[in-house]
């Protein structure tokens, strides 16, 4: 399958590099971008995300999500680059003081897509990955 670049390698490689260094306050490695971002390089060579002046990513779904009737339920996710503390402390007590892990790590990647949990089984393969990658530079 040929797929319909809009975006040259060498640029998506260096905005792909420019985001995650704002995001993790550190100079990166271009090796080590392309190793740890693969799905987000893809998506920024696709045209499917999208930064904003402020590094706001916008991820334009490769699958779109739909209803049963067959309407567009979500065809994009804003992500929300900051987990406030108390956001934070909210997704740890909605875990009824028990510990678990996996559970919070999906609230919290749920959380920053502005989704329900439940959502997060509908993402397509390659779009569940970019959301992944993206996701880690708002994790503190």
């Amino acid at each position: 399958m040929k797929l319909d670049y809009k975006v040259a390698e060498e640029v998506a490689i260096n905005e792909v590099k420019e985001f995650v260094e704002y995001f993790k306050g550190v100079e990166q490695d271009e090796t080590e971008i392309k190793n740890s971002f693969p799905y987000t390089i893809r998506a920024m060579r696709l045209g499917l995300l999208i930064l904003d002046e402020k590094l706001t990513p916008k991820l334009i779904l490769e699958e779109v999500i739909k209803t049963e009737t067959g309407a567009v339920a979500v065809s994009e996710i804003t992500f929300k680059t900051r987990l406030t503390t108390s956001e934070y402390q909210r997704i740890l007590n909605s875990t009824d003081g028990k510990k678990n892990d996996v559970g919070t790590y999906f609230r919290t990647r749920a959380f920053l897509i502005g989704q329900p949990v439940a959502m997060l089984d509908k993402f397509g393969r390659f779009d569940e990955k970019a959301i992944v990658e993206i996701s880690t530079l708002f994790l503190a």
